[in-house]
């Protein structure tokens, strides 16, 4: 702060209050909201269903399987019952690494996700629209 001076030493602390109100914004707002009325929001859009590089039946039935023989010691999870072609299959597994932030890979007609993901992934599908998980 500056050191007081003889010339300013006089001066008033305060300034005069301005005419205009500090919120003179908004009352231009609530004039544009008398002109328009008082109109409800509108409804909520209706949410699609996902689309991600794989498309499955919304209605199929899903298996999935822990499993640790064969891996070194490191559990898996298996992803079966998908009646999908090799690309169906590797964009699924791909939208899976994101959606659950895992690896992923095609072995046989399977997915295998890496890591005790049964129930992170049984929530997944659920979420998009398979009514039928099996956690085996």
């Amino acid at each position: 702060m500056a050191k007081r001076t003889k010339d300013n030493a006089k001066l008033p602390l305060t300034t005069a209050p301005s005419a205009a109100p500090f919120n003179a914004a908004f009352g231009a707002l609530a004039a544009l909201k008398a002109e328009l009325g008082e109109a409800s929001p509108p409804p909520p859009p209706v949410p699609e269903p996902p689309k991600g590089k794989a498309a499955f039946a919304l209605g199929s039935r899903v298996v999935l399987q822990r499993e640790r023989k064969g891996h070194g010691g490191k559990t898996v999870t298996r992803v079966l019952g998908l009646s999908l072609d090799a690309a169906g299959l590797e964009g699924l597994a791909g939208d899976l690494k994101r959606g659950l932030g895992c690896g992923a890979r095609v072995e046989a007609g399977e997915i295998v996700l890496q890591g005790d993901l049964t129930e992170r992934a049984e929530r997944w599908f659920k979420e998009r629209g398979v009514k039928k998980v099996v956690v085996a």
